[in-house]
């Protein structure tokens, strides 16, 4: 009873907090755009900072109605909020602040749209939540011999898939558009198999971390899949994949440890870090080197090339340059935007079908030969004006006005926010073991994914689940990925 009461004293209290944070933020946002319209007399700006102030106010609270501790940061619709606040809102809102963009009707539409399409996310999570967390307890105290030798072939052919890549010259932005197409018909299996590498990170990180693991097989995985990942990562040109082995490892540490890993914020610290290399590398490779980058000697002199220009300061001031391109990429509310400016979006759409998406990674291209191809980033790319070796994020909610204009947005968000809850609650039935903690994290990136289109979203997952529970079954048996022994708790305490 007194447990009981002092819980609901605490989330009273958070509440309160939260209301009374917020009812700062509207009244300070009220004021700039109160300011804004009586001095230039924009509407459209006006409006427009106001609808972006009660999306992000509304994202707040709805954080705030959560209790973020143990793993209720976790959940996959918390995730998504703090990643459409930061390239909805706080993004876009600073590029506005620092002259990059100018608001216009367009804009004004933008926003509108997603504050209602992110409210109709958010009605159906608290509606459909059970208030129940994730929770992580593993099935066994030790490291098991089959999921070190798992592992360890997961290192080496993940590390074999990756080394293929580079040599075939179809290794992400070493690609170039007649490339991709010729490997098209097993492309994806390869790129599949490269992913084991990262699988094998995920696994050690979760025995050294959750398990504390004192095996040397174990830490030597662990290190040589982060550092092989971070290598290939930078041959790629491409920061996400840099970014993804440090962020697999913070996640498993905070949900192994239960509370929200601060080490997060080292990431805009990386970032910030291998910009320069990465700019530099990739204005190297569209210069000639990438006809000779998938040789030893040609990474040698393009790494060489590399570093010379960032040491002579050459990718300082290309990166001061293209710095505002680069949040140009991390607010999608841009990408929404551009969408809205064409005059027939709906022409955008190809022969994929939306409710075929899930079919479309069970069949191969060589059964299917008129598969549609997923590239409707490409297209939109195009559509705009841009080469057709790029590829413009659609976004869901984008992606979802193409399909079903206005009504389409928040039809489609309604039932993505219930999906998703109803899905986090089923993993909340039970405690989640070493194997749902790998099949929740492999999972994590197609549906955070906010740069897809929605078929693309629904595809990748479904491929992404076949791949990862098999992958699980694999590495640590038959059995469900939520039950541990009492044997297990006690060997983990005594650790």
């Amino acid at each position: 009873m007194v447990f009981g009461a002092s819980k609901v004293v605490a989330q009273n209290g958070r509440s309160g907090l939260v209301a009374f944070l917020l009812l700062i933020f509207a009244a300070a946002w009220v004021l700039v755009s109160i300011n804004l319209l009586t001095t230039t007399g924009d509407s459209d700006a006006a409006g427009f900072v106001i609808a972006l102030g009660v999306f992000i106010a509304l994202g707040i609270a709805y954080l705030g109605l959560h209790d973020l501790k143990g793993l209720g940061w976790a959940s996959v619709p918390i995730l998504i909020t703090v990643e459409a606040l930061t390239q909805f809102g706080i993004v876009p809102a600073w590029r506005f602040a620092i002259g990059a963009e100018r608001v216009d009707g367009f804009y004004l539409k933008a926003i509108t749209l997603v504050l209602f399409g992110f409210l109709a996310f958010w009605s159906a999570s608290l509606f459909f939540s059970n208030r129940k967390h994730l929770r992580f307890t593993p099935a066994t105290g030790q490291s098991r011999p089959r999921v070190i030798q798992a592992a360890l072939a997961m290192t080496g052919i993940g590390a074999i898939a990756e080394t293929m890549m580079w040599k075939m010259g179809i290794f992400a932005y070493l690609a170039a558009g007649d490339t991709r197409s010729a490997t098209l018909p097993y492309m994806e299996w390869i790129v599949i198999s490269s992913k084991l590498l990262t699988g094998a990170l995920a696994v050690s990180a979760i025995e050294r971390f959750g398990k504390h693991s004192r095996s040397a097989v174990v830490a030597a995985i662990f290190w040589i899949s982060l550092v092989a990942s971070i290598v290939y990562g930078l041959m790629s040109g491409m920061k996400a994949f840099v970014l993804e082995p440090v962020l697999v490892v913070i996640l498993v540490y905070g949900m192994t440890k239960k509370r929200i890993p601060w080490q997060v914020i080292l990431l805009p610290l990386l970032l910030a870090v291998i910009y320069p290399f990465n700019i530099a590398y990739r204005h190297n490779l569209n210069q000639g080197y990438r006809s000779q980058v998938n040789t030893l000697g040609g990474l040698e002199d393009t790494a060489v090339k590399t570093v010379d220009d960032v040491l002579s300061g050459y990718a300082l001031r290309v990166s001061n340059a293209g710095l505002a391109s680069s949040s140009n990429r991390l607010s999608l509310l841009s990408f929404f935007h551009d969408i809205l400016v064409l005059p027939s979006p709906s022409l955008l759409n190809g022969d994929e079908k939306v409710w075929m998406a899930p079919l479309y990674p069970l069949i191969p291209r060589f059964l299917w030969k008129d598969k549609p191809v997923l590239d409707k980033g490409i297209r939109v790319s195009v559509a705009l004006g841009r080469p057709d070796s790029t590829s413009s994020a659609e976004t869901p909610v984008g992606d979802l006005y193409i399909l079903g204009g206005s009504l389409g947005v928040v039809g489609g968000m309604l039932a993505f926010g219930s999906g998703l809850q109803l899905y986090m609650n089923w993993l909340a039935r039970k405690e989640m073991t070493e194997k749902g903690l790998f099949i929740y994290l492999g999972m994590l990136a197609p549906l955070l994914n906010f740069e897809n289109d929605v078929t693309g979203m629904i595809a990748a997952t479904v491929q992404t689940a076949l791949v990862i529970v098999i992958a699980a079954q694999v590495i640590y048996g038959p059995g469900m990925p939520g039950s541990s022994s009492p044997a297990a708790l006690a060997s983990l305490r005594n650790s």
